[in-house]
């Protein structure tokens, strides 16, 4: 695996003051340490930038919690230090969730994890790092996990930011084509941080890594920003002028969402989910963990792949019968298209995975 450089500069706008992240890493491509400064903390005694910092800082260990992530040292925490021109500056490893920490800035190690699914991992849907479609990513924005988050309303933290284009923008020479959909497809998402703070991921390919960027900066790289600034955030239909546009939405995780639901899957449905789930963790493991992990078991082989897959083609045949042996709940008819596009992308990432073994 290639190692990165030994400095990544970034410079972001939270509210007022003006911030620069830099991320520093070890010689084994580990990162070290992330920085966050502030070139404006103090301004003639007026600590208001300052407080603002504290204030985010707070916001991300607040993430971190949610995220399940509660072993945060609290010896390490809001040690900002600050220079004669009233700059500061703070290392924030300590306060970004276990997950991001070990993925922030690398690469994996096989073809497959994509946008979709990082942002997916930080908005709680998905649990590992793998390839994800995005017809599955499309399934989980429209599904009664996820809602909408309008213009009107307060983003938070791990909030996804959905990139989309419209049938118009795509079919540029057919401009009259009847449609039944706003939008003819996903182009990027992304998840919201704070501020103007977001986490991406670039793409398929193992040369693309994780990062932090500048809201802007997404915008910019994606032709959103070349539309009016509406197009930034769409609560429901676009406008006619917004040929690529964003739409945030928050989602649940799966289990929240079967805590409050009256409908019950059965137990052999719930086996059949908690074995794709170990699938999810498997691929997420042989596409990341050589790099996450200084021991691990060996990756299988082609031949352990190839069972594999003839087993998730069953799963998906046994999931395509349920409706066929009993009248479904549209909840579960939601899990059985959705398990099925899963499924489907699990095929795509060991079919990459076969490919790197070979």
């Amino acid at each position: 695996m290639k190692i990165r450089s030994s400095l990544f500069f970034l410079i972001l706008v939270l509210n007022s003051p003006v911030y620069s992240f830099e991320g520093t890493f070890s010689n084994n491509g580990q990162l070290g340490e992330t920085v966050l400064a502030v070139e404006s903390c103090f301004n003639d005694n007026d600590t208001k930038n300052l407080e603002l910092l504290k204030k985010n800082l707070n916001h991300l260990l607040e993430w971190r919690k949610k995220l399940g992530d509660t072993t945060a040292d609290s010896t390490k925490l809001f040690k900002i230090d600050t220079t004669s021109t009233g700059a500061c500056s703070v290392i924030i490893d300590d306060y970004l969730p276990k997950q991001i920490r070990e993925v922030l800035w690398q690469k994996p190690e096989i073809d497959g994890p994509n946008c979709w699914n990082f942002a997916s991992v930080i908005g709680r849907l998905a649990s590992g790092f793998r390839h994800m479609s995005d017809e599955e990513f499309g399934l989980w924005m429209e599904s009664p996990l996820c809602k909408k988050i309008p213009p009107t309303e307060i983003r938070a933290m791990g909030d996804i930011g959905v990139i989309r284009q419209t049938r118009d923008f795509f079919h540029e020479t057919q401009k009259k084509e009847k449609t039944h959909d706003p939008y003819t497809k996903e182009v990027h998402a992304f998840a919201w941080i704070a501020g103007n703070l977001a986490f991406s991921k670039n793409g398929f390919k193992k040369r693309s890594g994780y990062g932090l960027y500048s809201e802007e900066e997404v915008l910019e790289k994606y032709e959103v920003s070349r539309f009016s600034k509406k197009c930034a955030w769409v609560g429901q239909e676009p406008p006619k002028e917004c040929g690529l546009f964003v739409q945030y939405f928050r989602c649940e995780t799966f289990t929240e969402f079967l805590k409050k639901s009256s409908f019950h899957l059965g137990l052999e449905k719930e086996r059949v989910l908690a074995d794709l789930d170990l699938v999810e963790a498997e691929l997420s493991e042989n596409v990341f963990g050589r790099m996450l992990t200084k021991k691990r078991k060996q990756i299988p082989s082609n031949k352990e792949y190839k069972v594999l897959k003839e087993k998730l083609e069953e799963y998906k045949t046994k999931i395509r019968q349920w409706n066929q042996t009993e009248n479904l709940e549209k909840e579960v008819l939601f899990i059985q298209g959705l398990e099925i596009s899963r499924i489907n992308s699990f095929l795509i990432q060991i079919s990459n995975i076969m490919s790197e073994n070979k």
